[in-house]
């Protein structure tokens, strides 16, 4: 019974290791944006070319991505996975903020209180909402435009409202 036991528990902590190490493996695997070479990417582009960039998990964009694009006709899109993308034009960049910006989105959550929602001009018969919450807080400096893929049996329901 005890070599049962003892045999059980060593078997629990194998499954605990191997686990531990996947996900080890897979924290090592995440990429992070190399911003150096996204700016001279930048810089070495065709006047009105269309650059896009894979965001890792941290959303942040640092400023010298910015100050590259800046008084251009190039975008940049900004692919922050899950559908999810900003598009910033250069020429639309009017002030370089003064620290890198976060620009992750999440889609989802209860942000905005219902009862705002159903006193909104949405109209009484919006049934589901889908809110979506922004990284940064307060002005961009530029005009970002921010895209998201919310599928077709979503929008069927819910973008009817909101586009009208």
């Amino acid at each position: 019974m005890i070599q049962q036991h003892l045999a059980q528990q060593k078997l629990i902590q194998q499954q605990i290791l191997q686990i531990v190490q996947k996900k080890l493996l897979h924290q090592q695997q995440k990429k992070t944006v190399d911003w150096d070479k996204e700016a001279d990417a930048i810089k070495n582009a065709d006047p009105k070319a269309v650059l896009s960039v894979k965001m890792d998990e941290s959303g942040i964009l640092p400023t010298n991505i910015l100050e590259a694009l800046k008084g251009t006709d190039k975008k940049l899109v900004l692919d922050m996975g899950n559908g999810i993308k900003w598009i910033i034009n250069g020429a639309d960049i009017s002030k370089i903020p003064s620290k890198d910006i976060d620009m992750s989105v999440t889609v989802g959550g209860n942000a905005v209180p219902e009862n705002v929602i159903k006193n909104s001009n949405l109209g009484k018969d919006v049934k589901k909402t889908l809110q979506v919450s922004l990284g940064h807080d307060g002005e961009f400096g530029f005009k970002p435009v921010l895209s998201l893929e919310i599928g077709k049996r979503i929008c069927r329901t819910v973008c009817k409202s909101v586009l009208l």
